[in-house]
């Protein structure tokens, strides 16, 4: 990473700390202290659990998508290759989005396999990660629109994230399957980059062509493969279940009981956040738009601080030190195996 970057990456953080004290200011430093004395640390470990299986579940969903009769990835690589980019979304003002080239040039190191065909495996899996993503908001919306008594700003708020998202996985679905119009919007950005970067764009325009065609054919046997999108479709449910429990669990570390429906927009709010390019990994406003919905749905503040505070622990901060790791152990495999192919 260079200077620059850092330096961009610690104002970033930087930005989304302050945020994050102004909140816990106006609920009073002490009372959210006095709430994290409080929390149970059985649920807190539990909810740990809860955390790192949702982890586990990403990376076979994953699998499924990549594996095939020519294809066999083994754990190891596909592991590393995760946990890298997830540290990467997390550090980086893009969240869910600067890791994910990341992981699929590690994989594609590792393994061997064509990197525009993995890439296409990453995009096929955020897809899948969205569309539980999508149904989970659009049911709690609803639900709570006709059946909490919450501020209309609340409302109005999930209602323009979950339009925004949906408006985002519409465009991107389009795209992958209208090869032409992908090409088009891909060109017109090189160009625009190719003001700036002339040199380095002239190297990828002439494999530009058979790239998109490689990551357009890839993307359509995994969306004719029926086994293989029942499998990931269950799995991407499944993992949205243990991120919601792992929250519930949290909330019963301070002796509080949440619903559903409010745990899942909560959920999809806090996703959302986290892919805005404004801090690194939403980090700030999404404990900032936590706190401020779970308050809103009349949970004492102090509690809503404290519990927000616990779960981005697990959710984000527990993601960056394993992910920190693994990308340490990661460049020390591919460094490996290239002093071992210099010596053959």
């Amino acid at each position: 990473m260079t200077r620059n970057r850092v330096l961009k990456t610690v104002a970033t953080f930087s930005v989304g700390l302050i945020i994050l004290l102004v909140l816990i200011r106006q609920v009073g430093f002490e009372e959210a202290y006095t709430a994290l004395q409080k929390a149970d640390l059985i649920f807190v470990f539990f909810g740990m659990l809860a955390s790192l299986f949702s982890l586990f579940l990403a990376g076979i969903r994953w699998r499924v998508i990549l594996n095939d009769k020519y294809t066999s990835v083994d754990v190891k690589s596909l592991y590393l290759s995760l946990l890298s980019g997830a540290f990467v979304n997390n550090i980086t003002p893009a969240g869910k989005g600067g890791g994910e080239p990341l992981r699929a040039y590690l994989l594609s190191k590792f393994t061997g396999l064509d990197g525009g065909k993995v890439f296409a495996t990453v995009i096929s899996d955020r897809i899948f990660d969205t569309l539980p993503y999508v149904l989970l908001g659009y049911f709690g919306i609803i639900e709570i629109a006709y059946f909490w008594n919450v501020p209309r700003a609340v409302v109005v708020t999930l209602s323009i994230a979950l339009v925004f998202l949906i408006a985002i996985l519409a465009i991107v679905l389009y795209l992958l399957f209208n090869i032409e119009h992908g090409k088009k919007l891909v060109m017109r950005i090189l160009g625009i980059i190719g003001r700036f970067m002339p040199d380095k764009v002239q190297k990828y325009e002439d494999k530009l062509e058979d790239t998109l065609e490689l990551f357009n054919n890839t993307i359509r046997e995994i969306a004719h493969n029926r086994k293989k999108v029942v499998y990931a479709t269950t799995l991407s449910l499944s993992i949205w279940v243990f991120w919601i429990l792992r929250t519930y669990l949290v909330f019963l570390a301070f002796d509080t009981t949440v619903s559903f429906a409010v745990l899942a927009v909560v959920a999809v709010v806090a996703s959302f956040m986290g892919m805005v390019p404004f801090s690194p990994g939403g980090f700030g406003t999404t404990e900032g738009a936590m706190i401020l919905l779970f308050s809103g749905f009349g949970i004492e503040p102090s509690i809503a601080v404290g519990a927000t505070l616990v779960d981005r622990v697990l959710s984000y901060w527990l993601p960056i030190v394993l992910g920190g790791l693994t990308l340490g152990v990661s460049r020390r495999v591919i460094s490996r195996n290239k002093n071992t192919a210099g010596k053959m």
